[in-house]
């Protein structure tokens, strides 16, 4: 396994990885693949720090990172306003959790802990290759490249509901800093 650069190359299969291994957990994994495609490159373009772990040239695993990581969502959802509310329409599910997050941000204004400081923005190591150490391999190259460039700590978040993920971020010294309703933010120091 090697942990290189992303490349605009990649995001299909990045996509593709997306799909299964978060399946339906996150509302993106519902979007048609044109659409998902043209997500991925817009927060291709936006995060700085975006590597991928590669095993007999297949994708196996992704990382991207950097300041601010809402704002190519914001960028992407305004964009896509009338096709986003057609796909909401269809799948109550995250039509509910999508007020969910609007009342959450109309009452917590303020306590965005991930705004103006570097943050991993997706991460997924894909199902067959869990617990092989691909992820850890993913923090550890975001991590040299964050002290390259003297950042000495990043927040991340994750569904309160996926103890696997939660687990390994506690097991890998990420402390809790906050939750809402569906999260958990946590934030690591880097030495």
């Amino acid at each position: 396994m090697i942990i290189r650069a992303m490349e605009r190359d990649d995001i299909s299969e990045i996509a593709k990885l997306h799909k299964s291994v978060f399946s339906n957990t996150h509302f993106s994994t519902i979007f048609p693949s044109k659409l998902l495609l043209e997500y991925f490159n817009k927060l291709f373009s936006h995060h700085t720090f975006k590597f991928v772990a590669v095993e007999d040239s297949q994708v196996i695993g992704y990382l991207m990172g950097g300041v601010n990581p809402d704002v190519p969502v914001n960028q992407f959802l305004r964009g896509h306003f009338f096709y986003i509310a057609l796909i909401l329409l269809r799948n109550l599910r995250f039509l509910v959790e999508k007020i969910q997050d609007f009342f959450s941000l109309l009452f917590n204004k303020g306590l965005n802990v991930h705004a103006n400081t570097v943050s991993i923005y997706l991460i997924a190591v894909s199902i067959q290759t869990q617990n092989r150490g691909v992820g850890r391999e993913l923090l550890k190259h975001f991590e040299m490249r964050l002290l390259e460039n003297s950042v000495l700590s990043y927040t991340l978040a994750v569904r309160s509901d996926n103890q696997k993920a939660i687990d390994f971020y506690l097991k890998n010294n990420f402390v809790e800093i906050g939750r809402d309703y569906k999260t958990i933010s946590f934030k690591k120091l880097l030495k």
